[in-house]
């Protein structure tokens, strides 16, 4: 008889059964949580972008979110989401109407839910045209609907009537301020009636509402809550449940099999007792997972440098790729679009100054000389391991603002596709890969299969406790994303 089940968590202690249980569970009916302690869980030293940015709150966001479960911030959040839940069927869509008669709650009610990535309807013109013939001419007949002060329960029962007819509807919010010569309680027996006579999810925010909660002899059908944000939390935590109630449950895809010699590139290493991977070893791990890389040579010498230069082409990019410098870019290891003979040489004198300054042995000074690749959208993608929920994938902008910006999302591994591409659509450069101003349309299907290929390999291979990709570029359609600069750390089970 369970309509909701809420959750008070203070620590995981097995979250790989709590997330299957979860997960089996969401499919019949939501689960609420809320977590204390967040602050205390605070980030982790770690040497990779990503490990830096993969705290155990990202870990425990991630895990949830594979499972359906809606993670609310405080317990008030917690009871008004299940109110709506307990009450109401699940919305179809995020086209949200704000009905009100106040101007000022019905812009907060907007300003919450466009926010927190709700969307604010367009109504249809007949829609339109019905509320405009009805409502006295001060009223505002588009979203959000502003009846003014004077509405009562026949304004207020037409407008949901005629809002309800909208094909573009999916959830309405009704907001009503109490003037001193309309009855509230005939005011939310109007709304009660239009609630029983729809699937569509109405929540109400009546201010002043001391009047109608508490009473016995009152039971209404929708949920009653006292200010604007209150009703559009809740509405995003029934919206996030549905969406991902309404996914079709999906395998986790193999799209690669890694041979024998590139499953042994990892344990060979520790046979050196290596705790990071040389760039060849990189660059031979993710090509045994398909990944592509731009024609690269590693050079340990000036003959080498030049004879690389000749094969590789101009324009090129010099890296540091001594698996001693951890943060190449920091330390003044990268060198883009050296266009001569003259530019290269500067470019070597450069980062071998910054190799003695680093005091770095001599043959431990190699050199990444790489094609240099202009154009495209520059990504990141890494992976983390947290004690409690294993491996973590995450998918990021990308270049030297990855931790700046922080416009990152995480997925537990295995991913599934569904994840992967609600990883990339999360972001907040997403509309730079749909053709921003003119520049032209990321392959997406491509870069989404980067990430399942990602899962896979460090699926298989749990020695790889951080993982570093950035940047990748990601290119036009019909073109795999290119890695321009990855590293591997390791630790032996």
């Amino acid at each position: 008889n369970t309509d909701v089940i809420l959750v008070y968590l203070e620590s995981f202690s097995d979250p790989w059964n709590f997330s299957e249980i979860a997960t089996q569970t969401s499919r019949k009916k939501p689960i609420l949580l809320v977590k204390s302690g967040r602050t205390a869980a605070g980030a982790r030293a770690a040497s990779s972008h990503t490990g830096a940015l993969a705290t155990v709150e990202t870990a425990l966001t991630a895990a949830l979110s594979s499972a359906g479960v809606v993670r609310v911030s405080s317990v008030k959040e917690l009871f008004d989401c299940a109110s709506a839940f307990s009450k109401l069927s699940l919305p179809t869509g995020s086209n949200i109407c704000v009905i009100t008669n106040a101007g000022g709650p019905g812009t907060l009610a907007t300003d919450a839910l466009i926010g927190i990535g709700l969307t604010l309807v367009d109504l249809k013109a007949d829609t339109v045209e019905k509320l405009r013939n009805k409502l006295p001419a001060e009223a505002s007949p588009v979203n959000p609907i502003d009846m003014i002060a004077s509405a009562g329960p026949k304004e207020f029962k037409f407008t949901l009537e005629t809002v309800i007819d909208d094909e573009n509807v999916d959830s309405i919010i009704v907001i009503f301020v109490p003037p001193l010569m309309i009855n509230t309680e005939e005011v939310a027996t109007v709304i009660d009636e239009i609630v029983k006579s729809t699937t569509k999810p109405i929540l109400a925010v009546i201010m002043g509402r001391s009047d109608l909660v508490g009473r016995p002899d009152l039971q209404f059908s929708f949920p009653i809550y006292q200010y604007p944000e209150d009703a559009v939390f809740a509405l995003r935590a029934m919206t996030v449940y549905a969406n991902w109630l309404n996914q079709p449950e999906q395998e986790i895809v193999h799209l690669v099999e890694p041979s024998e010699e590139v499953l042994n590139i990892i344990p060979e290493a520790f046979l050196n007792k290596q705790a990071n991977l040389t760039q060849k070893q990189v660059i031979d791990l993710f090509e045994g997972y398909n990944f592509k890389f731009p024609p690269t040579e590693i050079v340990l010498s000036e003959q080498e440098l030049h004879t690389a230069a000749s094969i590789i082409d101009y324009p090129l990019v010099l890296k540091m790729a001594s698996r001693l410098v951890e943060h190449k870019t920091e330390e003044g290891g990268v060198i883009v679009d050296i266009r001569n003979d003259i530019e290269l040489n500067l470019a070597w004198s450069r980062l071998h100054d910054n190799y003695d300054r680093l005091d770095i042995p001599k043959e431990q000074r190699q050199i990444n000389v790489q094609k240099y690749f202009s154009g495209g959208v520059e990504m990141a993608m890494g992976a983390s391991v947290d004690p409690q929920f294993g491996p973590l994938i995450m998918v990021g902008s990308g270049g030297i603002l990855v931790e700046v910006l922080d416009d990152v999302a995480f997925g537990r591994v295995p991913i599934s596709r569904n994840r992967a591409r609600t990883m990339i659509r999360t972001l907040k450069g997403y509309p730079l890969l749909l053709g921003f101003r003119g520049d032209n349309l990321v392959d997406i299907i491509a870069l989404e299969e980067a990430i399942l290929k990602l899962s896979q390999l460090v699926d298989e291979n749990r020695a790889i406790v951080e993982l570093d990709i950035n940047p990748m570029l990601a290119l036009e359609l019909g073109q795999d994303p290119i890695i321009l600069d990855a590293r591997v750390k390791i630790i032996e089970n």
